[in-house]
């Protein structure tokens, strides 16, 4: 007998639909033992068998049974083979990193408003000890689309402007007037305020005859190199090296060593 008989039922509700539907439940019997499936099925009455003993198992697998007050057609089966699903990777994902947001003058603003008073402090110092300009405030800008704070000094050396070099006037400008400065200029600056670098701008007065004219170089220095010099980790000609240096707007290079 390939179904469960309605004699072996002791639930009468249950018997009397095993009783009715008899016929057809050994028809699903028949009709999923020919089935073919990709892997081998069995319908059995019991489940947790061991393989070995599927073949001589009871096969009836259909049967009415009852299940949280309802009544229900339970189909038990088996598989000596499982389905081995091939799952495939993942495609990789690519994953840019994040852009660096670009630095706009806007930003230099907000740092000029959000560190105010100290800006303004500086510069009353700066003008009565490291010869600021009084027309020209330390500020923020964007050089490079990076930070800078921006301190306007006026020399306190005098060139003549037939005898010299623009090279030579501005290597002594740092090295006579700049550099003996940075310490104390550094020193006033907090290490909470984030920014990438300084510019140094040095206004120089030529005179060449009975004229007189000025010259503007920018010493533009990345701020762990400043922090370098001072600590004397680096030479001179090493900070402005890293350095970019602007002679009225143009950039040169120059070495020390050569132009002395």
């Amino acid at each position: 007998m390939s179904q469960v008989s309605p004699n072996e039922i002791l639930n009468p509700d249950l018997k009397a639909l095993e009783q009715t539907y008899f016929r057809q439940l050994i028809g699903i019997n028949q009709s999923v033992a020919k089935a073919r499936f990709p892997f081998p099925l069995y319908l059995s009455r019991y489940v947790g068998l061991d393989p070995a003993k599927q073949a001589e198992a009871d096969s009836r697998g259909l049967e009415f049974v009852r299940f949280e007050d309802r009544t229900i057609l339970k189909i038990t089966g088996r598989s000596e083979a499982p389905l081995q699903v091939q799952v495939a990777p993942p495609a990789p994902v690519a994953i840019d990193p994040p852009a660096t947001p670009v630095l706009t003058q806007e930003d230099a603003d907000h740092m000029d408003e959000r560190y105010q008073t100290q800006l303004a402090a500086l510069h009353k110092e700066g003008t009565a000890k490291f010869h600021f300009v009084a027309y020209a405030p330390p500020a923020f800008v964007i050089f490079q689309d990076k930070l800078t704070l921006q301190m306007t000094l006026k020399n306190s050396l005098q060139f003549d402007g037939a005898k010299s070099s623009i090279y030579k006037r501005a290597a002594q400008s740092f090295d006579l007037f700049l550099a003996p400065l940075l310490k104390d200029l550094a020193g006033r600056i907090s290490a909470d305020v984030e920014f990438q670098l300084y510019d140094f701008s040095v206004i120089s007065r030529l005179s060449a005859g009975a004229r007189e004219s000025s010259e503007a170089v920018e010493f533009i220095c990345p701020r762990p190199a400043v922090k370098q010099f001072i600590n004397a980790e680096i030479t001179n000609q090493q900070l402005l090296d890293q350095s970019i240096i602007l002679i009225n707007g143009v950039r040169v290079a120059l070495n020390l060593q050569v132009v002395e």
